[in-house]
């Protein structure tokens, strides 16, 4: 099953996200679009428009159906944390070597 996310302003689809088995993604994943459920899978391209009134997808001409994208991780409170202690260890270590050229 794939889950479609299609852009609120032009009803085009913007994003196609795998579900696995008991996984769950909420329709709000991503802010500027609304999800589709797509229980064959069908869906695969980027070139299509969702019809709200048929509910049906529509090839859009002169696009590619498929880019090569990827999908940028929102950071999370814990990839804040990892930073600030890295950066940290960073600061020390850097003391010290600010200490051992001191010394010559």
């Amino acid at each position: 099953m794939n889950k479609v996310f299609i852009n609120k302003e032009t009803d085009m689809v913007e994003q196609i996200l795998e579900i696995r088995e008991g996984e769950i993604i909420p329709d709000d994943y991503f802010p500027n679009c609304y999800a589709i459920e797509d229980m064959e899978g069908n869906i695969n391209a980027y070139n299509l428009k969702y019809n709200k009134e048929t509910k049906e997808f529509e090839v859009v001409e002169g696009l590619p159906a498929k880019e090569a994208g990827r999908v940028i991780k929102q950071p999370t409170l814990k990839d804040f944390q990892e930073l600030k202690n890295e950066n940290e260890n960073l600061k020390v270590r850097l003391e010290k070597l600010e200490q051992l050229l001191n010394v010559r």
